[in-house]
C-alpha cells in the first residue's frame, strides 16, 4: 500500500527530515531541523543507543553489550568509577571506597593494609571483627582464632584443653585422643565406664579396677547382692546355722576390737597424743580413704540421656550416668 504521496510504507518519511520512518528514531523532529542519519536532531541524538541522549550521556560510548545496563546517567559498571580510585565499578570489590579495590578471599575485608577494613588474612576467609579482622573464628566471637584463649568457645582456655578445637570435649583422662564425653573407658584399664560405676571402682583411675576375687566374671559387688538373696532348701535349718555363724563372726570381731582398745589405752600413757585424737585421726584417715571411688547415688536424671542412674563421685566432685556413659 502506498499513501497520497505514493509511498510504500518502508519509503515514508513522516517528519520530512530525510531519514524513511523505518530508521528514523526520532520520528517527530521539528521540519527543518538538521539531523543525523538516525534522524535525531542534536538534543535528541542517542549515539551509543542506550536510552540516554547524548547531551544527558556521560558514557556516550557504551558498548552495545552493555547498553541494557546503564544508570541514569548513561554509563554501564564497566565504564563507571565512583569512588575515584581508578578501578571500574565492575572491577573494584569496593566501588565506594576509594582506599580498598581488591578483596582476594572475598569475605568482605579489603586486601590494602593501609586502607579501610583492611583483612588481617587476605588470602584466608574469615569471620573475625576484632584486630585482626577477616580471620577465621571457630567460636564466632568475634576474635581471630590465632588471638583467640578459648578457640572452641567451650569456657576452657587452650592451655588446659585437651581438644582447644573441639567444644563437645576438654578431658582426655587416658590420653588416647579420645574425650571422656565419647570415651567408653575414660580411664583405659580395659573396663568400662558403666561397669566400674555399678562395680564400684573407680572410672577415672586406672588402678581403681572391679574387684573379681574368684575370676569368674562378675564382680565381687554382685556376688555379695546375689549371696543375700541365695535361700536353702532346708529353711529353717540353713537360717540357724547362718545364724550362728553371723553370731560367732560378731563375737570375734568384738573380742578383736576390745584388745586393739585395751593395747592403744597401755600405750597412751607414755605418749604425747592423747588416745581420743588418736582415734579421731583414725577414724578421719578411714572416712577418706573409704570415699575413693565412693559412688553415691544422687536420684537425679542425665543431663545428656535424661535417664535415671546418675551417681556422683566424691573423690572427682563429678556425677557420672551409667546408663549412657557421661559426666554431668
Amino acid at each position: 500500500d502506498v499513501n497520497t504521496d505514493g509511498c510504500g510504507a518502508s519509503q515514508r518519511d513522516t517528519d520530512n527530515d530525510g531519514v524513511n520512518d523505518a530508521l528514523d528514531e526520532c520520528p517527530g523532529t521539528p521540519a527543518a531541523t538538521a539531523v543525523n542519519n538516525k534522524g535525531c536532531d542534536v538534543a535528541n541524538q542517542d549515539s551509543d543507543s542506550d536510552g540516554i541522549s547524548d547531551v544527558n550521556d556521560l558514557c556516550p560510548d557504551t558498548p552495545y553489550w552493555a547498553k541494557d545496563s546503564v544508570d541514569s546517567d548513561g554509563c554501564a559498571l564497566s565504564e563507571k568509577d565512583s569512588d575515584g580510585d581508578g578501578a571500574y565499578d565492575d572491577f573494584d570489590k569496593f566501588p565506594q571506597d576509594p582506599t580498598q579495590i581488591y578483596d582476594s578471599d572475598n569475605d568482605g575485608y579489603g586486601d590494602n593494609e593501609s586502607g579501610n577494613l583492611p583483612d588481617g588474612c587476605p588470602f584466608e576467609a574469615g569471620t573475625s571483627t576484632g584486630t585482626p579482622a577477616g580471620c577465621p573464628d571457630l567460636d564466632g566471637d568475634g576474635v581471630a582464632d590465632t588471638v583467640d584463649d578459648d578457640t572452641d568457645g567451650d569456657g576452657v582456655v587452650n592451655e588446659e584443653d585437651a581438644f582447644p578445637l573441639d567444644a563437645s570435649e576438654t578431658i582426655d583422662t587416658d590420653g588416647d585422643a579420645l574425650g571422656d564425653n565419647m570415651d567408653p573407658d575414660d580411664d583405659g584399664d580395659g573396663f568400662s565406664d558403666s561397669t566400674e560405676i555399678d562395680c564400684l571402682s573407680d572410672p577415672l583411675d586406672s588402678i581403681s579396677v572391679p574387684l573379681d576375687t574368684d575370676g569368674d566374671g562378675q564382680c565381687d559387688v554382685f556376688e555379695v547382692e546375689d549371696s543375700g538373696n541365695e535361700t536353702s532348701s532346708d529353711g529353717g535349718e540353713a537360717e540357724g546355722i547362718n545364724a550362728m555363724v553371723i553370731g560367732g563372726a560378731v563375737g570375734l570381731v568384738v573380742i578383736i576390737i576390745a584388745g586393739i582398745i585395751g593395747a592403744m589405752m597401755f600405750l597412751s600413757k607414755d605418749e604425747d597424743t592423747p588416745l581420743g585424737t588418736a582415734a579421731a585421726v583414725s577414724t578421719s584417715t578411714t572416712q577418706a580413704e573409704g570415699q575413693q571411688g565412693q559412688m553415691i547415688p544422687t536420684g537425679k536424671n542425665c543431663t545428656q540421656c535424661n535417664a535415671p542412674g546418675v551417681v556422683h563421685i566424691p573423690a572427682y566432685g563429678r556425677d557420672y550416668c551409667s546408663t549412657c556413659g557421661q559426666y554431668n
